[in-house]
């Protein structure tokens, strides 16, 4: 029975679909895919096999095969053009920038008795803290009015 089992398992293709991308947006996925590997994708006998869409083309030019169920990509196999470079270059973009989410950016303002001349950033915290705009009042006609700062968080 061990055998046959061993026999079914290396017969059916690999799932290259990695469990940590059960969160992954399905419409960004299709347009990360389409710019890494091309498009438009294309089917290959649709009416007896409707779930399986090839990118960038079906057959020889197939570098992946995107298995569907009910509108949801559930697998992703290779195809006769995979190339596992690129497949890892998309594997690390999705882990690195689809899933960790955009850039975010914070803007506050605070205020001292002395204008900022220089700027600095935090290496870690990506916090910032810059001059304040040149049209901001001067702290000098206003005290002891405090001038503001800029303090931007990029992270």
């Amino acid at each position: 029975m061990g055998e046959r089992r061993d026999r079914l398992e290396k017969s059916m293709p690999e799932n290259l679909l990695r469990p940590t991308w059960a969160a992954l947006d399905q419409h960004e996925f299709r347009l990360l895919l389409e710019k890494r590997l091309g498009g438009p994708g294309q089917y290959d006998g649709k009416e007896t096999n409707p779930n399986r869409f090839y990118l960038p083309l079906a057959r020889d030019q197939c570098a992946i095969v995107l298995v569907f169920k009910d509108k949801k990509i559930v697998a992703v196999e290779r195809g006769k053009a995979f190339d596992p470079i690129q497949w890892q270059k998309i594997c690390d973009d999705i882990e690195t920038t689809i899933l960790v989410g955009p850039q975010k950016v914070g803007r506050d303002y605070s205020f001292c008795s002395f204008r900022v001349s220089g700027s600095w950033r935090g290496q870690r915290s990506g916090v910032q803290i810059l001059p304040p705009p040149p049209d901001a009042p001067d702290p000098a006609a206003a005290r002891p009015v405090p001038t503001p700062a800029a303090v931007g968080c990029f992270g």
